[in-house]
């Protein structure tokens, strides 16, 4: 198993697992793209149980999140579906050159899960990566090189290869080797009291003294540390308190979405 951070061409995506924080957190999203946020009624219609091809996917998918993310924000805004479809899409339209390919099985399974968020969602950034039921939507969109195998970019290897797998938290495109081939490898991110050699530790935990160390809690000193996921460090107290609600990233296959809430 490699390091995360064994190579100088790098790149990572989520597979399950909590993202670390900090510049190793905005790394793991592959593709940011501002977004607005709100529901809507508009969008193709789904058939509960069925495959979703590629054509209805970014319209049926951005419809559903559209409506889990409308209790995050104080207003709404008509064009949200519009425009997460046009994200969404952008995934789907990379699997035209064959480097990356489409299940319709897991996108039926994607939408279902947010379908059934309704109201439930976490107004958290970090919310898809702490729900396994979100968990499909992240390989909708896959790459087609298995592990072991050269790739160009982390976006080439096959991520749901190693779903599941223990202790497997992300997939690089690793160097591997002193010919410049990088590879298809996965890699772990230690967690709570774990060694910490390259100064990246999971969700909620930094890296102290070579060990990963709790982040703090609400209400407790943050000067210079992080807090844990939902709580940010206030500059007048220096204390940890809770962030205000945002929408969740939906990230799909390379593409993940970020977005603001209408002023």
């Amino acid at each position: 198993m490699a390091s995360w951070k064994s190579a100088a061409k790098f790149d990572m995506l989520m597979v399950m697992t909590s993202p670390p924080r900090g510049s190793a957190w905005r790394l793991a999203l592959s593709a940011l793209v501002l977004s607005a946020c709100g529901s809507s009624n508009n969008g193709a219609r789904s058939t509960p149980g069925a495959p979703i091809a590629a054509t209805d996917f970014a319209a049926q998918a951005a419809d559903a999140y559209c409506k889990s993310i409308a209790h995050c924000c104080s207003k709404s805004s008509d064009d949200c579906v519009a425009k997460v479809r046009l994200i969404l899409q952008a995934s789907v339209d990379s699997t035209s050159g064959g480097a990356r390919v489409f299940d319709p099985a897991l996108a039926r399974a994607c939408v279902d899960a947010i379908v059934a968020l309704e109201s439930g969602a976490l107004c958290a950034t970090w919310f898809m990566s702490a729900s396994p039921s979100l968990a499909p939507c992240s390989h909708v969109v896959d790459g087609t090189v298995q592990p072991g195998g050269i790739c160009g970019n982390v976006t080439d290897c096959r991520r749901g290869e190693l779903s599941g797998t223990s202790g497997v938290d992300y997939v690089g495109c690793i160097a591997s080797g002193t010919n410049g081939d990088t590879r298809c490898q996965a890699f772990t991110v230690p967690g709570l009291n774990e060694p910490c050699p390259d100064g990246v530790c999971q969700a909620d935990t930094y890296c102290s003294a070579g060990t990963c160390t709790p982040a703090r809690n609400e209400g407790e000193d943050c000067s210079g540390l992080p807090c844990v996921r939902g709580y940010t460090c206030t500059a007048d107290t220096q204390l940890c308190a809770a962030e205000p609600p945002v929408p969740w990233i939906l990230d799909v296959g390379f593409t993940s979405t970020t977005y603001a809430c209408p002023p």
